[in-house]
């Protein structure tokens, strides 16, 4: 019913509610054990950006937890030095009251606006996924090791029936690189559903070393599409020429898949692209031969969120940000892939 990253949310959420409200219920003295509560959702809530990334929802979720640990610092630091308490000062009920409300609304939002899990059963497809390390000389090797660094977070989707992945003859590869204005789990249903019709899907998130899109904490792994997603929405010329001063980077991002993947002769490699013309033909005069497949999504008129990726599926808040009805079927998603099986099929069946 819900994503990990919601489950995440209305936890912190949840434990929130109960230690904003804990006034109406203490009527003796007591330790206030409740407030330690408040700096542990703080953490959860930081780490929820960091393992999900920073969007609208949990940044919300972040703000509300950050208040209502500041209002219970006190309350936290009698605790830690054995203090009892026998009753809650104005102040401290009526901020206890505002954060309740906030935690409770922001519940119920949550709720209202969560997309529906994209499930590997529904589509009949098995998602596994690797991390690599970026070494010398553009080297990628498995990130084997707990410290070392993710420079790329891979997907390999395939179809499979019972748990046991289909085999083909021949094999269509389809190959795409997240712009910075998205993430992997936005495009979730239009990759199964390319699965699902018998290609074999890489989908990568990648981060070159000292390859720099912003600068400085808007440039982290788990801030850069939140703030990039900011930075096109309200500065959209400006965003397009820093697309144009960074066109090298994502070629360097999109040829570090296809060194990761290395498909061979016997492949047949599709290049997927989203509202990135110049970066697909560059791409496609120097790494790809004449008989592959590139294909930009924003090519098809239906998709009204490129860059973004299909949003309406996937990220209901983000959709209704900008102005597209959400879409709990699909569609988008699944046109897309029918556009772009339609070109593989043409030229190449």
């Amino acid at each position: 019913m819900f994503t990990n990253q919601t489950l995440s949310e209305l936890l912190v959420l949840f434990l929130l509610v109960i230690v904003n409200i804990r006034f109406f219920f203490v009527r003796k003295i007591k330790f206030d054990t409740l407030s330690l509560v408040a700096f542990i959702c703080l953490v959860i809530s930081i780490l929820s950006v960091i393992a999900f990334g920073l969007t609208v929802v949990n940044a919300a979720v972040l703000l509300v937890s950050f208040f209502s640990a500041l209002w219970n610092f006190r309350a936290f630091y009698r605790l830690c030095s054995g203090l009892v308490i026998d009753h809650f000062g104005f102040l401290f009920i009526f901020s206890s009251f505002l954060n309740f409300l906030c935690s409770l609304c922001l519940m119920v939002f949550i709720i209202y606006n969560s997309a529906p899990p994209v499930k590997e059963d529904k589509y009949s497809v098995l998602c596994s996924q690797e991390f690599y390390t970026q070494c010398d000389n553009f080297f990628f090797k498995k990130a084997d090791g707990l410290f070392d660094k993710k420079n790329v977070k891979l997907w390999k989707i395939q179809q499979c029936k019972d748990g046991f992945v289909k085999t083909r003859d021949n094999n269509h590869l389809v190959l795409f690189v997240v712009p910075e204005t998205s993430r992997l789990d936005v495009y979730k249903s239009f990759l199964f559903k390319m699965a699902k019709d018998g290609f074999i899907v890489y989908a990568a998130e990648v981060e070159i070393n000292d390859g720099h899109w912003l600068s400085g904490i808007y440039d982290l792994k788990f801030t850069r599409s939140f703030f990039s997603r900011i930075y096109k929405i309200r500065k959209p010329y400006e965003y397009e020429s820093l697309c144009a001063e960074n066109e090298g980077l994502r070629i360097k991002k999109c040829a570090a898949l296809l060194d990761i993947v290395n498909p061979t002769v016997d492949d047949t490699v599709h290049f997927i692209f989203d509202d990135e013309a110049s970066v697909m033909t560059n791409v496609y005069e120097n790494y790809l031969m004449p008989w592959d497949t590139v294909f930009d999504l924003s090519s098809v008129k239906a998709y009204k969120t490129s860059g973004y990726g299909p949003v309406e599926n996937t990220d209901f808040v983000f959709s209704r940000i900008l102005k597209v009805p959400v879409d709990e079927t699909c569609y988008i998603s699944s046109h897309l892939a029918t556009a772009l099986e339609k070109l593989v099929y043409y030229y190449h069946e």
